[in-house]
């Protein structure tokens, strides 16, 4: 894919305030332009999804490590700067306190998964007759959700990720991707709530289901089969997801959500 390929390699631009102070500079414009071409393609072509899915790992290495160009795309502004509540993006112009971001890749991923969302078939018949029409229909059998492509995308992102994580020292490669499994658990728990971002939730329920089970079956298995280093990230990435999800739901409880009293009275009576 020559097209997916030269939109990847954009991505590697550094389009930190450092390098392009303007808002509206030509780095972000370009990286949210080739964001939006993946996945049209990734959406346009089910066959070839695992490949780019590949890419993206490769991609991991290349992307600017500084903090301060770590994350650069902007999901949304705080209730405090915000003038129209709508999710822009863009590099940052202003002080982190004013704005929250995460890394162009997290965003990309999660562009990915949404965009195999397809009308949940109802039954046998209409399926059929929806294939005559449809070049993605061989995507669609037996989905009467809508996420299947969804939850596909999701298990072979996290497989491929956490297999980079747990290899051994001398296999190499799962120094660089430990941190870069922390950052985006970070970048997905800042955006989970966010309505523009259904699949945070989603792949980080697939993480946690799978963190889960390594560090089970690293309870049952010999000292020299299971990288120690793997498991503390494990533990910690495991950790962190709790905590948030046990945090909201403590926040939930001190403040449940009440409705208006105006709506309460508009409500019809149960009878």
């Amino acid at each position: 894919f020559t097209l997916s390929g030269a939109a990847f390699s954009t991505l590697t631009i550094d389009a930190s305030p450092i390098v392009r102070a303007d808002a509206a500079s030509l780095a972000s414009i370009i990286q949210v332009s080739s964001m939006d071409l993946i996945a049209a393609i990734f959406r346009r072509y089910p066959r070839h999804r695992s490949i780019i899915v590949e890419d993206v790992f490769p991609l991991m290495l290349k992307l600017p490590a500084s903090k301060k160009s770590l994350r650069t795309f902007l999901v949304k502004k705080s209730a405090a700067s915000s003038r129209t509540g709508d999710v822009a993006r863009g590099p940052p112009t202003s002080t982190v306190d004013d704005h929250d971001y995460i890394q162009p890749i997290c965003a990309l991923t999660l562009l990915l998964i949404q965009s195999c969302v397809v009308m949940p078939s109802q039954d046998d018949d209409e399926q059929m007759e929806g294939a005559e029409d449809s070049n993605d229909s061989w995507a669609l059998k037996d989905d009467h959700s809508g996420l299947q492509g969804c939850v596909a995308v999701c298990n072979q992102f996290t497989s491929q990720m956490l297999q980079r994580c747990a290899r051994k020292g001398e296999e190499g490669g799962a120094s660089e991707f430990r941190p870069i499994l922390s950052n985006l658990i970070d970048d997905l728990l800042l955006v989970r709530h966010l309505p523009e971002y259904p699949a945070a939730g989603m792949l980080l329920l697939y993480l946690s289901h799978r963190l889960g089970s390594d560090l089970l079956r690293a309870s049952s298995a010999a000292k020299n089969q299971v990288e120690a280093t793997y498991l503390a990230t494990a533990m910690d990435a495991f950790g962190k997801i709790t905590s948030a999800v046990a945090g909201s739901l403590q926040r939930n409880r001190e403040n449940p959500f009440k409705l208006p009293e105006s709506m309460n009275l508009c409500a019809p009576s149960p009878e």
